[in-house]
Order: structure tokens, then sequence, then C-alpha cells
């Protein structure tokens, strides 16, 4: 998860999610 280019969609999902609790 931690790659420069997530090669699946739930690594892109857990990425967003990390980014909006981040954001609040």
């Amino acid at each position: 998860s931690a790659s420069a280019q997530p090669s699946s969609t739930d690594d892109l999902v857990a990425t967003a999610a990390r980014l909006s609790l981040s954001s609040k």
C-alpha cells in the first residue's frame, strides 16, 4: 500500500480513506 502506484482498487480505497481521515 506504500507503493507510488497502487496495483489494486483496495489500495486506492485504503489510501483515500487515510487521506480523508487526515483531512479532518
